[in-house]
């Protein structure tokens, strides 16, 4: 009895698996045979930046992929879509891929700043990753803003990763990474102005006092103090009775009255 329903389990199990192998070929099968009808165009975070639509995608296709309404699905490179649209600065990756329907899908995830240089020689974001592109003409990214000399060598129209001679562009993007991460800095950083690579200073957003934050050497404790002493100094949401605040000296934080 035993031998008999394993004998049946075994069975059972075969005509599974060739189940499945007849499935994935007839799917297969039809894949190969289907004519794309339609494209359909996905940016997948376009509640958070809209650098980039589905029309403007639409385009980049039809100018640079050639055409692919007609086309079957076999016959279109998906990676080549995908290498064509990552040469885009604005698009982080792609992906593509075909559904039996006959429907190509194309979804685009764009890169996401967490600084904006503004300045008479630079003008770039620094996404997450550190990677550098121009701004844009058609969206402007709600990030903090680089203002004043910047010490750093970048040509105009660079895309790329940040130049491992450039040290305070990577100094000044892990203070932009500070920023973003932290709930209430994210909220509060509006500018960043560079007088020198030592006299850095944070503008907040609601007129707040200047923060003078000297050199970005140990920028995450300057902060981390400061905002201990603003805990301690004044309720949140309390108008600011200074006009200024400078962390450059040691542990202290010196305040300037308005």
């Amino acid at each position: 009895m035993k031998r008999n329903k394993k004998l049946i389990l075994l069975a059972t199990c075969a005509l599974f698996v060739a189940y499945l192998t007849v499935s994935a070929g007839f799917v297969a099968s039809r894949q190969q045979a289907a004519v794309c009808h339609s494209v359909q165009i996905r940016v997948c975070d376009s509640m958070v930046s809209h650098f980039v639509s589905p029309a403007a995608v639409s385009n980049i296709l039809s100018r640079d992929a050639g055409k692919t309404i007609g086309e079957y699905l076999s016959q279109l490179n998906a990676y080549k879509l995908e290498q064509l649209l990552n040469r885009q600065s604005v698009i982080k990756r792609t992906e593509v891929f075909s559904s039996i329907d006959g429907v190509l899908h194309v979804d685009v995830y764009q890169r996401r700043p967490v600084v904006r240089l503004h300045t008479p020689a630079h003008k770039f974001y620094i996404d997450e990753t550190g990677f550098i592109f121009p701004l844009s003409g058609v969206y402007t990214s709600f990030v903090p803003v680089v203002t004043g000399v910047v010490p750093a060598r970048i040509a105009a129209g660079y895309r790329g990763l940040i130049p491992e001679r450039e040290n305070f562009l990577k100094q000044l993007h892990a203070l932009a990474l500070f920023i973003d991460g932290h709930e209430f800095w994210r909220t509060q950083i509006a500018q960043v102005h560079v007088r020198s690579a030592s006299e850095i200073d944070l503008t907040p957003y609601e007129g707040r006092e200047v923060i003078h934050l000297g050199a970005l050497n140990g920028f995450e404790y300057k902060l981390n103090k400061l905002m201990a002493f603003y805990r301690n100094a004044y309720p949140a949401g309390a108008e600011s009775p200074y006009s200024g605040i400078d962390l450059r000296f040691g542990n202290q934080v010196i305040c300037k009255r308005k």
